[in-house]
């Protein structure tokens, strides 16, 4: 599903990453752990090809090979993508027909905003919305997307613990489903591998005098 290949990962002048070799198979989750600034964030956006890799390569696979990323991610970071102005309705039928291409319907999304718990406030402005109530809306994005290859920066972030209940389910019933998941999180993820990117952030070199000995 995917494959990252002595991937470094560049930020304006600053080289954040090098080095980064994994897969990740359909079923399978990621949990990718390292200090804030380190690039975690920039690399889930070279994944989805929203940045480009300053060395090595990304490959995304699907059952018949080669893949677009636009056709397989779903990227979930600090963007709501939400409309304060608009109903949760109004927000989910403009998504899905972003992510899909069509108008889905009534019941499709009644279904969509039950599972999040939020059909109370199906209909009301999401200016209105708690900061949990938010981020439960952010989920119909992976809801709505039918993309294989979830990509979540800090998802648990606003979540009350039923909120954060409620996404370990949704991952769960993902990667059942076939689907794969690569995640930033600060905390401890169960029941994922865990690639501390610690070790792939490339070493300062020490400073020397003009004779080449160390200070």
């Amino acid at each position: 599903m995917l494959t990252l290949d002595s991937v470094a990962i560049r930020r304006g002048d600053k080289l954040l990453l090098t080095g980064v070799s994994f897969a990740l198979r359909a079923g399978e989750a990621v949990h990718l752990k390292a200090a804030n600034g380190v690039g975690k964030s920039s690399l889930l956006r070279a994944v989805a090809e929203l940045l480009p890799v300053a060395a090595g390569s990304i490959a995304h696979q699907n059952a018949h090979g080669p893949a677009e990323a636009a056709d397989q991610v779903a990227l979930l970071d600090e963007q709501p993508g939400l409309k304060a102005s608009e109903s949760l309705r109004g927000n989910l039928t403009s998504l899905s027909i972003l992510l899909s291409g069509r108008t889905p319907g009534a019941g499709e999304l009644d279904a969509v905003a039950d599972r999040l718990g939020l059909a109370p406030l199906f209909d009301s402005p999401v200016r209105y919305f708690s900061t949990g109530q938010r981020r439960r809306a952010v989920l119909a994005r992976l809801l709505l997307s039918a993309r294989t290859l979830w990509l979540l920066d800090e998802p648990y972030t606003g979540l009350d613990q039923a909120g954060r209940a409620l996404l370990d389910t949704l991952i769960a019933e993902h990667r059942n489903a076939g689907g794969a998941v690569l995640m930033t999180h600060h905390g401890d993820v169960p029941d994922m591998s865990v690639i501390d990117l610690m070790g792939h952030v490339p070493q300062v070199a020490p400073d020397t005098g003009d004779d080449g000995e160390r200070w």
